[in-house]
């Protein structure tokens, strides 16, 4: 899904790593290819990919607040949403993933927390 993100800042000794606001969220994000220069401040049309390097860590969860949580001060997060179609629904921002729709899908419909490696930002 395409989104409009504001770049919230750039690491000047990571190039690839962007700070992003999107939905409410703020994201540090990593951005391995970049099509043109990026400017703090601007709004800029991207899509969010989650990305998994090794094993998928998917619990079913209750009484929990959809949200996105960093995880230290790598670049993994737990996002907590509904899973729907192999999509992770949370805070109006939808992560879909094959490995989702295939080996989870019986939670369809529940609330799940799914830790991922990384976000890529990918800039269009």
């Amino acid at each position: 899904m395409i989104y409009s993100v504001l770049v919230d800042g750039i690491n000047p000794e990571i190039e690839e790593e962007v700070s992003i606001v999107v939905c409410d969220q703020r994201l540090t994000c990593f951005a391995s290819c970049l099509p043109y220069q990026l400017e703090v401040g601007r709004v800029y049309r991207a899509e969010l990919l989650p990305m998994v390097f090794s094993e998928y860590i998917v619990q079913e969860t209750s009484h929990v607040t959809p949200s996105i949580l960093k995880n230290g001060s790598d670049y993994s997060y737990k996002i907590v949403g509904e899973l729907r179609e192999g999509c992770l629904c949370c805070s109006g921002l939808i992560f879909c993933d094959e490995i989702l729709l295939a080996d989870f899908g019986f939670l369809k419909g529940k609330l799940i927390s799914w830790r991922v490696d990384r976000l890529d930002v990918l800039f269009v």
